[in-house]
């Protein structure tokens, strides 16, 4: 079962700001922001006729594909990126860490060089944002299940005794001192 990934406010709008820094610096036709299971987090389009999410399962979908072909030329963690040029558009596919992708649609006619540039550097940005969320969400857990896991073995072990202690005062006989 696929869970849906939530961000803290802050988080999402420190990544809503990088990406509005990289769209006004390469004016892209779509960004998008996804995890590498096609889970949308972030896009811009310019237009509303883009389905964003079934762009963002198909760059998922080519990143993980891509990554199988890296395996099988023995490139080992696979492609950084991926690069597909067409005659009107063209898209640059851009790993972060080893959970998330950015994605750019742009006009063919753009400087592929700076797309890249600029791409990789807000890859970087969010890759630090992204160490401090999965930090963060880890500490969450241990706490979470270290809070739960101590609840349940105190109610475990009082259980325990208590019927022990029902048990011990069932057996031992009643004698009366004279």
């Amino acid at each position: 079962m696929l869970h849906k990934l939530v961000l803290s406010s802050e988080l999402s709008v420190a990544i809503d700001q990088i990406l509005t820094n990289l769209r006004n610096k390469i004016y892209p036709d779509c960004i998008v922001l996804t995890d590498i299971s096609g889970q949308l987090i972030s896009f811009y389009a310019k237009t509303k006729e883009v389905n964003i999410e079934n762009l963002a399962a198909l760059f998922a979908s080519n990143m993980g594909a891509t990554t199988e072909i890296a395996q099988e030329v023995l490139e080992g963690d696979g492609f950084d990126f991926n690069l597909h040029e067409g005659k009107h558009s063209s898209v640059f596919i851009s790993k972060i860490g080893q959970s998330f992708l950015l994605a750019v649609v742009f006009h063919s006619s753009e400087q592929i060089g700076l797309i890249r540039l600029f791409t990789k550097r807000a890859c970087q940005e969010i890759v630090q944002l992204i160490v401090q969320f999965e930090t963060e969400m880890s500490t969450r857990v241990k706490v979470s299940l270290n809070d739960t896991f101590s609840d349940e073995l105190s109610r475990q072990f009082m259980g325990i005794l208590e019927s022990k202690g029902e048990k011990n005062s069932a057996s031992q006989p009643n004698l009366k001192q004279s």
